[in-house]
Formats: structure tokens, C-alpha cells, sequence
């Protein structure tokens, strides 16, 4: 956290007489999450105007400038403002349009519009909650506010692996279902209600959820549409939805329904001009399926093989700027054996976040994951293990704290 001190230039001058700017930068770089408050928060642009008479070096991890409100307004602007959310992040996923309190007489400006995630008018409209991937900030004082703000994991708890644990929900023709390796003819039925499978979940504390429309995987066109519909508007938690996603209006149609993350598989591999067009609107919500045979990445529901190599294909994927993949060794899963391991060691080297799928099978599996104590280790799915009760979701929650 960099809390608010005196002015722009001081705050500056606090940094550097403490030698913390460049650790700053150099956790930064490595993910881990930084978090500003009122002065903090401007300290993250590029430059600043208080407290000198010509601009000090900020340290520029946000693009964007702080300089003075309008003379025509009374400045300081303190008191209770109303925040007005814009694109949607993890941090304001349980926020909603509120007042907080604000003490301050400088504001962003030249500030890109994907990085403004909540905005204030005070005589004229100005950033009030930025982000930038794992760079945040806000010029008011949350602290102050009586609801909860969540921030997101990494913040408190830097030096703490984090492992967030998603249980998965599989359609078929509006029906909750698990596969075997992928395969239609070993399809076991659980639910003929997945919205209230999603709500048991919930009531367990799950954190997120990982839904995939099968019937979708397999044809090219998601069918469960109006399921998946019914389950967003059941729970509260964050869903991310993947399966047959195979152009843009169906992303932005999925967004609006309030789905958080949209899931691209087949669509990402076989189409990266596509790909790269999704990522410049949508990068923080997109997620790319990696499903993998055999080392080689498998589409159209892991029907098909292709010639490509994980260790390439997410190589590409780094390069294109996706920041996090779903890797799933196919062959593991639905047979509650263990997760493929070895694959995993082989591709956290990659700047880039993992969320592990296939195989778990017991708590000894979650176990083994946290024992990695890998930064990009983000999640893992859980799906038949929890079905088949091998265990349940609290008593996973509790295990990997």
C-alpha cells in the first residue's frame, strides 16, 4: 500500500530518501499487486505539478499526469462523493456505485480510458479508481467507507501464495454433467437444476465459478445460453464462462448477462487475429482454454490434435499479452488420478498466470499444488472430486488457507 503524504513532490522525495522505488518497481514486475491511496494513488502516474513549479517524475506505472483542479471550483474538494464504476475489475466486482470520502485539490488527467475503472464529478469529471493489471489506486480514502472493500489477493498477503480453488459446472442440453477424458459416451448426469448446484457452491464459499457449455465445445455454437443465464442471475459470485465462444457479439452478449471472464479455446488457437482484437477491449476478462494431448494442443472439444506444442503455443500466447490460461491435461481428466505435475514445473517459468485443470482427485492433490509456491499458480478446477465427494469445497477452502 503507499498511503497519501503531504505533496506530489515530497511524496516522491519520501520514496527515494527510503530506497523503496526501486523495489517497488522490481515487485511490481514480478505481479505482485500494489495498491495507492489519495497521494498513493498519484504517485503511480507519470508526473505530477504539486509542489514545484515544474512537473516531478512519478513512477510512471500508469499512464496519465496529476495536475490541480480548476481554479473556478473550491479546492480542497473534501467530503462524501459519489464513485460512478466504468470497466469492470476484480477489485470492484462486489462494488456498486457509492459515496466515499475524498480530501484533495490535485486529479488525474490524460489518462487512458481502459485504466479509469471509477470516475467522480466534482466541477468537472475526473479519474477516481484506476487500474492497470496489477496496479490500482484510488483518490479517495476507502478506509473510511463502512462497506468492505475486497482487494484482490496478493495485496495483504504478498509474501503468501494464494491458490483459488473453482468449482466447475459442465452443460449439456441445460444439464449439470462430468465427462471422462473428454469423451460424450462416458457423460454422468448430476443435475437437471445446475442453478442450484452454482447456489450450493456458493453457500460453500467458492470464490468463483468455472462453467462450460459442452454442447457448445463440441458444435462450434453454445446452446446453454439460457441456462448459464439463470445461474448468473442466481448467485452473486463471479462466473467465467467458456465452450463454443467463437465470435465477438457472443463475448459482448455474455458480459452484459454479467459474466466476468469469458473462456477462449478453439476460437484463440485457430484464429490469433482474433484473438489479439479481443484481447485490446477485454485482456483483463479474457481467459485462453490450453487443453493439451499427449504435449500437443487439442480444440473442438479435444476432439481434434494439433501438431503444436504446449510449450510453443503458450510461448505465443505470453507474446500476445494473455494473462492467464486454463491448462488442461485432458488425459487426467474425470479420473480423480492427480493432476499433471510435471507439465505444470515445465511452463511457470512463463510470465504468465495458470489455473490448473484435470485430475484432482483428493485434498492430498491441493496440497501438492500449494507445495509448488509458484507466484503464477493462480487457481485450480475442481469438478468430479467435489461430485463424487471426495471431499467438499469448505474443507478445501480451509486446507489450502
Amino acid at each position: 500500500m503507499i498511503p497519501g503524504v503531504c505533496s506530489f513532490k515530497e511524496g516522491l522525495r519520501l520514496l527515494e530518501s527510503k530506497s523503496f522505488r526501486e523495489p517497488i518497481e522490481n515487485k511490481v514486475k514480478e505481479g505482485m499487486c500494489l495498491f495507492g491511496i489519495c497521494l498513493g494513488m498519484q504517485l503511480l502516474f507519470e508526473s505530477g505539478t504539486e509542489g514545484g513549479k515544474t512537473p516531478t517524475p512519478g513512477l510512471s506505472l500508469i499512464e496519465g499526469n496529476i495536475e490541480k483542479f480548476s481554479q473556478d471550483i473550491t479546492i480542497p474538494h473534501v467530503g462524501w462523493s459519489q464513485v460512478k464504476l466504468k470497466n469492470n475489475h476484480e477489485i470492484t466486482r462486489n462494488l456498486e456505485d457509492d459515496y466515499f470520502y475524498f480530501v484533495h485539490s490535485y486529479k488525474g488527467n490524460n489518462v487512458k480510458a481502459d485504466n479509469i475503472i471509477g470516475e467522480t464529478m466534482y466541477g468537472e469529471l475526473f479519474p477516481s479508481f484506476v487500474a492497470h493489471e496489477n496496479i490500482m489506486g484510488t483518490q479517495f480514502h476507502p478506509e473510511k467507507q463502512q462497506k468492505r472493500v475486497e482487494y484482490p489477493k496478493g495485496i495483504w498477503e504478498a509474501d503468501r501464495m494464494q491458490l483459488e480453488l473453482i468449482p466447475a459446472i459442465d452443460l449439456i442440453d441445460g444439464k449439470c454433467v462430468r465427462l471422462t477424458e473428454g469423451e460424450l459416451n462416458q457423460k454422468k448426469t448430476y443435475s437437471n437444476k445446475p442453478y442450484e448446484i452454482a447456489k450450493y457452491f456458493e453457500e460453500q464459499g467458492a470464490s468463483r465459478l468455472h462453467l462450460v457449455d459442452l454442447d457448445g465445445a463440441f458444435k462450434g455454437q453454445m446452446t446453454n445460453i439460457k441456462t448459464i443465464e439463470r445461474i448468473v442471475q442466481a448467485i452473486d459470485t463471479p462466473v467465467q464462462v467458456g465452450g463454443g465462444i467463437r465470435n465477438f457479439e457472443k463475448i459482448t452478449s455474455l458480459l452484459d448477462l454479467g459474466v466476468d471472464r469469458i473462456i477462449l479455446g478453439t476460437k484463440a488457437y485457430k484464429d490469433p487475429e482474433f484473438l489479439q482484437t479481443v484481447l485490446e477491449k477485454y485482456q483483463n476478462q479474457v481467459v485462453v482454454g490450453v487443453d493439451v494431448k499427449a504435449d500437443k494442443v487439442a480444440t473442438e472439444g479435444w476432439v481434434q490434435v494439433s501438431e503444436t506444442s504446449t510449450y510453443d503455443y503458450i510461448r505465443t500466447l505470453v507474446d500476445k499479452g494473455v494473462k492467464r490460461i486454463i491448462l488442461t491435461d485432458v488425459s487426467r481428466d474425470g479420473k480423480l488420478e492427480g493432476l499433471n505435475l510435471q507439465l505444470l514445473k515445465e511452463l511457470l517459468s512463463f510470465n504468465i498466470n495458470i489455473i490448473m485443470s484435470g485430475g484432482v482427485g483428493s485434498l492430498d492433490d491441493l496440497i501438492d499444488l500449494m507445495d509448488l509456491q509458484s507466484e503464477n499458480l493462480e487457481g485450480v478446477i475442481l469438478g468430479k472430486a467435489l461430485y463424487e465427494n471426495r471431499f467438499e469445497l469448505k474443507t478445501a477452502l480451509q486446507e489450502v488457507k
